[in-house]
């Protein structure tokens, strides 16, 4: 219904809002809004396959290999225009406003 897909947009903007003020911290809640993408977006959720195993197999190799993970995804995500909503352990949450931006 309207009132969901009005619900959804509003959470995800507030979601988004969050996570930008705490990364950024001396913005405004217009400048943060602003670099928010509007409108119909494309997700994107990333995850390392069997990292919890690795983890435990490994956990000073996948300690450098989180850190250069995360390196890649961040440059990767500012290259094609993402946006960062969140992230939790090795998993990301990322938006863009272009889905021909999340598949290139």
């Amino acid at each position: 219904s309207l009132c969901d897909l009005e619900f959804r947009r509003v959470l995800f903007r507030s979601v988004c809002l969050w996570r930008r003020s705490k990364l950024m911290g001396l913005l405004s809640e217009d400048q943060l809004l602003a670099m928010a993408p509007q409108g119909l977006v494309t997700m994107l959720f990333t995850d390392i396959q069997d990292s919890t195993h690795l983890w435990e197999q490994m956990p000073q190799e996948m300690a450098y290999a989180l850190d250069v993970h995360n390196d890649v995804m961040r440059a990767a995500i500012r290259e094609f225009r993402g946006y960062e909503v969140s992230t939790s352990g090795d998993s990301f949450f990322v938006v863009f406003q272009d889905c021909k931006d999340a598949f290139d």
